[in-house]
């Protein structure tokens, strides 16, 4: 668990620590929960934008409220497994 104020590198640490896990780990898998959608899709964009990971390699797991009101950035939708939506 990472606890802080605005702003003093949660996210970074995350995303840092899950990029390592998968460089140092092959094979592993990892269950990232977040307090918000929000916070989840920060660290799902990093992600992304690092280029480490493969589209394969990461789901991003929504309700069916948040696809119904459009409240999922469509650059997120594509790592949306099928069967949720």
């Amino acid at each position: 668990m990472i606890f802080g104020p605005p702003s003093s590198g949660k996210s970074v640490t995350i995303v840092e620590s899950i990029l390592q896990i998968f460089r140092l780990v092959p094979g592993a898998r990892l269950l990232v929960g977040t307090p918000s959608s929000s916070c989840a899709d920060v660290i799902t964009t990093r992600l992304i934008e690092s280029g480490v990971l493969k589209m394969d390699d990461l789901t991003r797991l929504v309700s069916h409220k948040e696809i119904k009101k459009g409240l999922i950035p469509e650059h997120l939708m594509p790592y949306l497994k099928r069967k949720y939506y």
